[in-house]
């Protein structure tokens, strides 16, 4: 006579319902990207926040898709798609601790993520992107500095503006930066970011004067403002770190 293990039994039962709806809110075709890709293109064809570039940039994202053969995502990978801070970027994604109340209600921590191609935008020199947004070239300069204008890239001297940036509002921006590698050299400026690939920074409740940076090792410092220019300039100067902006 078998004895039936229930609680493995409902285990089984709980992560086959877990990976239905997975599969449900998650995307992992082509055919489904390429849709919902498509159908946010004709969503923001006459939106006036949706800047043109913009347009033309997932445009171009979308057939750069369409020309590649993709991995396959087995169960619990994901495609994923952001725009970055100069262009847009697909990546493939491995989703674990799944847990859902219902269709509307669920959380997903992801443990693996790899980019999968990337479209960049074009970029344009400081005095075109004043042209753009009717201010003078000095005011982007300042926005630059002071790190509010972050979908930037260096060249020489010189700063590039991401086409598609949009100009920065008044109130700071909560940001995240990531990287895969920094020079080490950095750390003698900044000793916390020394074994670090990824930083949060925010303004400070209570003095708006400082910043909060909390990094990926759960250590958190306090910085001034000008400590916090400074930083997010070396940050932004270098391509391959990666600046995410908090929704507000």
């Amino acid at each position: 006579m078998y004895r039936i293990d229930t609680k493995s039994f409902a285990w089984g039962i709980f992560m086959e319902d877990n990976l239905k709806l997975f599969k449900e809110l998650y995307i992992q075709n082509k055919d489904s990207l390429l849709e919902e890709l498509k159908e946010l293109l004709v969503e923001h064809e006459n939106d006036a926040s949706f800047s043109e570039s913009k347009r033309i940039l997932l445009f171009e994202f979308i057939k750069r898709i369409e020309n590649t053969q993709l991995p396959k995502c087995d169960d619990w990978w994901f495609y994923s798609y952001r725009f970055t801070r100069l262009g847009i970027a697909l990546e493939m994604c491995h989703g674990t601790d799944f847990s859902a109340e219902n269709e509307h209600e669920w959380i997903m921590a992801t443990d693996e993520t790899f980019v999968l191609l990337e479209v960049n935008c074009p970029m344009i020199i400081v005095k075109e992107f004043a042209e753009l947004h009717e201010v003078e070239p000095v005011a982007v300069r300042q926005w630059i500095r002071r790190g509010k204008l972050r979908a930037i890239k260096k060249q020489g001297r010189d700063w590039l503006v991401s086409s598609i940036a949009e100009k920065p509002s008044r109130n700071y921006k909560p940001v995240t930066y990531s990287w895969s590698y920094i020079d080490s050299a950095l750390y003698e400026d900044f000793p916390y970011l020394k074994g670090v690939y990824s930083i949060n920074i925010c303004q400070n409740d209570d003095d708006k004067s400082m910043f909060v940076v909390e990094s990926d090792l759960d250590n958190e410092i306090l910085i001034s403002s000008e400590e916090r220019e400074k930083l997010e300039l070396m940050l932004l100067a270098i391509d391959e770190v990666d600046a995410e902006e908090f929704v507000e």
